[in-house]
Protein backbone atom coordinates (compact mmCIF):
# COMPACT_ATOMS: atom_id res chain seq x y z
CA UNK A 1 0.00 0.00 0.00
CA UNK A 2 2.92 2.08 0.86
CA UNK A 3 4.72 1.91 -2.58
CA UNK A 4 1.01 2.30 -4.39
CA UNK A 5 0.64 5.76 -2.45
CA UNK A 6 4.00 6.51 -3.46
CA UNK A 7 3.51 6.30 -6.90
CA UNK A 8 -0.05 8.12 -7.02
CA UNK A 9 1.75 11.00 -4.42
CA UNK A 10 4.06 11.07 -7.44
CA UNK A 11 2.22 11.30 -10.52
CA UNK A 12 -0.04 13.92 -8.56
CA UNK A 13 3.53 16.01 -8.34
CA UNK A 14 4.38 15.63 -11.60
CA UNK A 15 1.24 16.72 -13.10
CA UNK A 16 1.51 19.78 -11.70
CA UNK A 17 4.89 20.66 -12.40
CA UNK A 18 4.60 20.25 -16.33
CA UNK A 19 3.69 22.89 -18.38
CA UNK A 20 1.52 23.08 -21.73
CA UNK A 21 3.03 25.00 -23.50
CA UNK A 22 4.87 22.73 -25.86
CA UNK A 23 3.89 22.48 -29.54
CA UNK A 24 1.06 20.37 -30.40
CA UNK A 25 2.60 16.21 -30.60
CA UNK A 26 1.93 12.91 -30.13
CA UNK A 27 2.94 10.01 -27.23
CA UNK A 28 5.06 11.04 -24.62
CA UNK A 29 7.07 13.94 -24.02
CA UNK A 30 11.21 11.69 -23.98
CA UNK A 31 11.98 8.45 -25.70
CA UNK A 32 11.15 5.55 -23.05
CA UNK A 33 14.91 3.83 -23.02
CA UNK A 34 15.09 1.13 -19.67
CA UNK A 35 12.80 -1.99 -18.98
CA UNK A 36 10.70 -1.31 -16.37
CA UNK A 37 7.88 0.98 -14.83
CA UNK A 38 8.15 4.28 -15.93
CA UNK A 39 7.02 7.75 -14.85
CA UNK A 40 6.20 10.05 -18.14
CA UNK A 41 4.23 12.79 -19.22
CA UNK A 42 1.50 12.08 -22.37
CA UNK A 43 2.29 15.03 -25.25
CA UNK A 44 -1.14 14.73 -26.67
CA UNK A 45 -2.80 12.32 -29.05
CA UNK A 46 -4.37 8.89 -28.49
CA UNK A 47 -3.21 5.55 -26.77
CA UNK A 48 -4.29 4.13 -29.42
CA UNK A 49 -0.82 4.52 -31.36
CA UNK A 50 1.46 3.29 -28.70
CA UNK A 51 2.30 0.02 -30.47
CA UNK A 52 3.29 2.80 -33.25
CA UNK A 53 4.88 5.57 -30.98
CA UNK A 54 6.22 3.26 -28.36
CA UNK A 55 6.58 -0.12 -29.30
CA UNK A 56 7.91 -1.21 -26.04
CA UNK A 57 5.18 0.29 -23.45
CA UNK A 58 3.02 -2.32 -23.19
CA UNK A 59 0.62 -0.78 -20.86
CA UNK A 60 0.07 2.36 -19.47
CA UNK A 61 -1.39 3.89 -16.03
CA UNK A 62 -3.57 6.94 -14.63
CA UNK A 63 -4.86 7.64 -11.53
CA UNK A 64 -8.24 8.52 -10.16
CA UNK A 65 -8.85 9.70 -6.67
CA UNK A 66 -6.55 7.44 -5.99
CA UNK A 67 -6.56 4.46 -7.87
CA UNK A 68 -4.79 3.15 -10.65
CA UNK A 69 -6.49 2.51 -14.15
CA UNK A 70 -4.83 0.96 -17.06
CA UNK A 71 -4.11 0.66 -20.94
CA UNK A 72 -3.07 -2.19 -22.51
CA UNK A 73 -2.03 -1.69 -26.37
CA UNK A 74 -4.10 -4.00 -29.09
CA UNK A 75 -6.26 -5.14 -25.98
CA UNK A 76 -9.48 -6.26 -26.36
CA UNK A 77 -12.19 -3.46 -25.52
CA UNK A 78 -13.07 -4.86 -22.20
CA UNK A 79 -9.81 -5.09 -20.90
CA UNK A 80 -9.74 -1.30 -21.09
CA UNK A 81 -13.17 -0.67 -20.86
CA UNK A 82 -12.32 1.79 -17.84
CA UNK A 83 -9.38 3.79 -19.49
CA UNK A 84 -11.82 4.74 -22.52
CA UNK A 85 -14.51 5.65 -19.97
CA UNK A 86 -12.06 7.90 -18.55
CA UNK A 87 -10.81 9.11 -22.38
CA UNK A 88 -12.97 8.29 -24.92
CA UNK A 89 -11.13 7.23 -28.27
CA UNK A 90 -8.15 7.05 -26.01
CA UNK A 91 -7.47 10.78 -26.22
CA UNK A 92 -5.64 11.49 -23.57
CA UNK A 93 -5.06 15.42 -22.90
CA UNK A 94 -1.21 16.82 -23.38
CA UNK A 95 0.59 17.31 -20.23
CA UNK A 96 -1.41 14.21 -18.91
CA UNK A 97 1.30 12.20 -16.24
CA UNK A 98 1.20 8.55 -16.91
CA UNK A 99 2.81 5.19 -15.42
CA UNK A 100 4.56 3.45 -18.43
CA UNK A 101 5.24 -0.65 -17.94
CA UNK A 102 8.53 -0.70 -20.31
CA UNK A 103 9.27 -3.69 -21.76
CA UNK A 104 11.29 -5.27 -24.69
CA UNK A 105 13.91 -3.34 -27.02
CA UNK A 106 13.79 0.27 -26.41
CA UNK A 107 13.00 2.13 -30.15
CA UNK A 108 13.05 5.96 -30.61
CA UNK A 109 9.76 7.69 -30.69
CA UNK A 110 8.43 6.67 -34.13
CA UNK A 111 10.58 3.63 -34.68
CA UNK A 112 6.91 2.00 -35.70
CA UNK A 113 7.08 -2.24 -35.00
CA UNK A 114 10.13 -4.10 -34.72
CA UNK A 115 10.02 -6.60 -38.14
CA UNK A 116 9.14 -10.05 -38.82
CA UNK A 117 11.38 -12.42 -37.36
CA UNK A 118 13.28 -14.01 -40.24
CA UNK A 119 11.54 -17.52 -40.69
CA UNK A 120 13.30 -20.71 -40.84
CA UNK A 121 14.48 -22.15 -37.16
CA UNK A 122 11.03 -21.95 -35.74
CA UNK A 123 8.43 -21.11 -37.97
CA UNK A 124 7.79 -20.99 -41.93
CA UNK A 125 5.80 -17.76 -43.12
CA UNK A 126 2.33 -17.69 -45.13
CA UNK A 127 0.34 -15.58 -45.95
CA UNK A 128 -1.79 -13.61 -43.77
CA UNK A 129 -5.09 -15.92 -43.25
CA UNK A 130 -7.87 -15.39 -40.96
CA UNK A 131 -8.52 -18.47 -38.55
CA UNK A 132 -10.87 -19.18 -35.95
CA UNK A 133 -10.67 -19.38 -32.10
CA UNK A 134 -11.67 -22.91 -31.03
CA UNK A 135 -11.40 -25.16 -27.59
CA UNK A 136 -10.67 -22.18 -25.16
CA UNK A 137 -12.60 -23.99 -22.69
CA UNK A 138 -9.48 -26.46 -22.49
CA UNK A 139 -6.70 -23.58 -21.86
CA UNK A 140 -7.33 -23.07 -18.15
CA UNK A 141 -7.84 -19.60 -18.74
CA UNK A 142 -10.93 -16.95 -18.59
CA UNK A 143 -11.64 -13.46 -18.78
CA UNK A 144 -12.04 -11.53 -15.59
CA UNK A 145 -14.46 -9.54 -16.44
CA UNK A 146 -17.40 -12.85 -17.07
CA UNK A 147 -14.83 -15.66 -16.56
CA UNK A 148 -15.40 -16.30 -20.40
CA UNK A 149 -12.68 -19.32 -21.47
CA UNK A 150 -9.86 -17.01 -23.58
CA UNK A 151 -7.21 -19.21 -25.59
CA UNK A 152 -4.17 -17.82 -24.31
CA UNK A 153 -1.94 -15.68 -25.93
CA UNK A 154 1.78 -16.45 -25.55
CA UNK A 155 5.10 -14.02 -26.39
CA UNK A 156 6.99 -17.37 -27.24
CA UNK A 157 6.03 -21.30 -28.42
CA UNK A 158 6.24 -22.66 -25.14
CA UNK A 159 3.70 -22.67 -22.55
CA UNK A 160 6.13 -22.49 -19.87
CA UNK A 161 5.78 -18.31 -21.53
CA UNK A 162 4.27 -15.70 -19.84
CA UNK A 163 0.55 -15.46 -20.69
CA UNK A 164 1.28 -12.74 -22.69
CA UNK A 165 -0.48 -9.60 -20.94
CA UNK A 166 -2.71 -11.70 -19.07
CA UNK A 167 -5.11 -12.34 -22.16
CA UNK A 168 -6.34 -14.04 -25.20
CA UNK A 169 -9.25 -15.12 -27.49
CA UNK A 170 -12.50 -16.46 -26.88
CA UNK A 171 -13.82 -19.47 -29.00
CA UNK A 172 -15.10 -17.73 -32.56
CA UNK A 173 -12.65 -14.81 -32.42
CA UNK A 174 -10.85 -14.65 -35.66
CA UNK A 175 -7.02 -13.80 -35.62
CA UNK A 176 -4.90 -13.70 -38.24
CA UNK A 177 -2.01 -16.38 -39.13
CA UNK A 178 1.57 -15.44 -40.48
CA UNK A 179 3.52 -18.71 -40.27
CA UNK A 180 3.26 -22.31 -38.84
CA UNK A 181 5.82 -23.26 -36.24
CA UNK A 182 8.88 -25.95 -36.98
CA UNK A 183 11.31 -27.43 -35.39
CA UNK A 184 11.01 -26.41 -31.28
CA UNK A 185 7.77 -24.57 -32.12
CA UNK A 186 6.47 -27.72 -33.82
CA UNK A 187 2.75 -27.68 -32.87
CA UNK A 188 2.32 -24.08 -32.33
CA UNK A 189 0.65 -21.09 -35.07
CA UNK A 190 2.29 -17.69 -34.95
CA UNK A 191 0.22 -14.95 -35.19
CA UNK A 192 0.10 -10.88 -35.53
CA UNK A 193 -2.67 -8.40 -34.18
CA UNK A 194 -4.92 -6.09 -36.95
CA UNK A 195 -1.74 -3.49 -37.42
CA UNK A 196 1.31 -5.77 -37.54
CA UNK A 197 2.61 -3.77 -34.41
CA UNK A 198 2.24 -7.10 -31.80
CA UNK A 199 2.68 -10.92 -32.95
CA UNK A 200 2.04 -13.78 -30.72
CA UNK A 201 1.98 -17.93 -30.19
CA UNK A 202 -1.05 -19.87 -29.80
CA UNK A 203 -0.96 -23.51 -29.70
CA UNK A 204 -2.72 -25.38 -32.78
CA UNK A 205 -4.95 -27.03 -30.86
CA UNK A 206 -7.04 -23.72 -30.54
CA UNK A 207 -7.14 -22.27 -33.93
CA UNK A 208 -9.59 -23.74 -36.37
CA UNK A 209 -8.07 -23.03 -40.21
CA UNK A 210 -11.58 -23.28 -41.48
CA UNK A 211 -13.56 -20.11 -39.85
CA UNK A 212 -17.30 -20.78 -39.76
Amino acid sequence: MLARNLIVTAIATLALVVGSDRAEAEGFIEDLTHEGVALAIWDGGSVDDLPTLHPNVSSVWVTVDGELVGYIPLAPTFVNQDFLTLYPAGTVPEGTPMLATVTGPALPVGAGPPPDPTPGPRFTAIPPRLHEIVNAELAGFASTTDDEPLAPARGECSTDEEHLLGWGWPNGTEVIVIGVGISDCDGWTYLRDETGATRYWLENRFVNPNPS
